[in-house]
């Protein structure tokens, strides 16, 4: 038996927190699944007929620190990924906003002795004494 398996089960006999991600079919599955086990001193037996029990799986503490590095390891590389997919989708949509802009930009092209206005922003008391 995996030891996510085991996880799962304590974790929902214990505190009835269902495991993340699951369908609605998979919940129901999981809780028909989950009424054949029982836990008792965190250690998770299966029913048997009658008043009989069989110990399925017991971690050692060391165990279950590999297993929590194993999944926090998963986890990390996944939000990588993510940030990653991320940065590109952001890349490729300023990438496009870009273009759009350059599309509707027309270009001004000015020659020496050309006529142009002026705009002094600091002499206009717009933004304060910021520009003195």
């Amino acid at each position: 038996m995996e030891s996510t398996f085991y996880f799962n089960f304590v974790k929902y006999l214990t505190t009835l927190e269902l495991p993340p991600n699951l369908t609605l079919k998979k919940q129901q599955q999981f809780k028909k699944q989950a009424t054949h086990y029982i836990v008792k001193n965190n250690q998770l037996y299966r029913k048997l007929k009658g008043s009989l029990q069989k110990l399925l799986y017991v971690i050692q503490e060391s165990e279950l620190l590999t297993q929590l590095q194993v999944h926090i390891d998963l986890i990390m590389n996944k939000l990588q990924q993510v940030q990653l997919k991320a940065q590109q989708n952001i890349e490729i949509a300023q990438q496009k906003q870009k273009e759009k802009h350059d599309k509707c930009v027309k270009e001004i092209l000015f020659h020496i002795g050309d006529k142009v206005l002026l705009y002094r922003s600091a002499q206009a008391k717009i933004h304060g004494d910021k520009f003195q």
